[in-house]
C-alpha cells in the first residue's frame, strides 16, 4: 500500500543545485516582507484624573502595610492590584516624607522606583530617627556635635544667607566712624 506524500503545508521546493525560474518566484514568495512593527497601544488606560493608576496603587499597598502591622506587603501588594517591587519602592518613597517627590511620582513626571532609588537613604535616616527612643537621640546628639549637625545639615537646607536691603545698627556704626 502506497502512503501519500507528506505535506507540512510548505510551498518550498527543494531541487539540488537546480534553479529555475518557477523554484525563484516560489522563493520570492515565501520570503517575509520587512514591515516596520507599529508600537502597539495599551487598552487599558495609564492615567486617570492625571495620576498615574500603578503608581496610586502602589502607595495604596505602602499606606496599608505601613498602618497594618500584622498586613506583609505581598499581601498588600495583591490587595491593591500591584507588585511587591512596586510597594516596597512606595514603602520607601512614603518615608521619606518627601511630599514633592511623592506628587512628581504620582502625576508620572518621575518613575516610582527612580525615586525610591533616590530616596533610599533619606528615608532609612528619617525611619531610624523617628523610631529611636529619647536615650537613643541623646546618644546621637553627643556623637555628632551641634556644629556639624548646623554645618552639614542646617545651612543646605537654609541656603545662602539673604542679602538684607534694611539697615542694621551695625551699618548705622560703621557710617559713623568711616566718616
Amino acid at each position: 500500500m502506497l502512503s501519500p506524500p507528506i505535506n507540512n503545508g510548505s510551498a518550498r521546493i527543494r531541487q539540488a543545485g537546480v534553479t529555475s525560474a518557477f523554484a525563484e518566484l516560489v522563493t520570492a514568495m515565501n520570503r517575509r516582507p520587512h514591515r516596520r512593527r507599529v508600537p502597539r497601544r495599551s487598552r487599558r488606560r495609564q492615567y486617570e484624573g492625571g495620576v498615574c493608576r500603578a503608581a496610586r496603587r502602589a502607595f495604596t499597598a505602602g499606606l496599608m502595610y505601613l498602618q497594618n502591622p500584622g498586613l506583609t506587603l505581598k499581601t498588600a501588594a495583591e490587595l491593591t492590584g500591584s507588585n511587591v517591587a512596586y510597594a516596597t519602592a512606595a514603602v520607601v518613597t512614603l518615608q521619606s516624607e518627601d511630599h514633592a517627590l511623592q506628587e512628581a511620582v504620582l502625576a508620572g513626571k518621575v518613575p516610582l522606583l527612580t525615586a525610591a532609588k533616590r530616596v533610599r537613604s533619606a528615608a532609612k535616616l528619617i525611619a531610624a530617627y523617628r523610631g529611636a527612643d529619647q536615650a537613643a537621640k541623646l546618644a546621637f546628639g553627643t556623637a555628632v556635635s551641634p556644629e556639624v549637625m548646623w554645618d552639614q545639615v542646617m545651612v543646605p537646607v537654609l541656603g545662602p544667607k539673604p542679602v538684607s536691603t534694611t539697615s542694621t545698627v551695625e551699618n548705622h556704626f560703621e557710617a559713623a566712624f568711616a566718616a
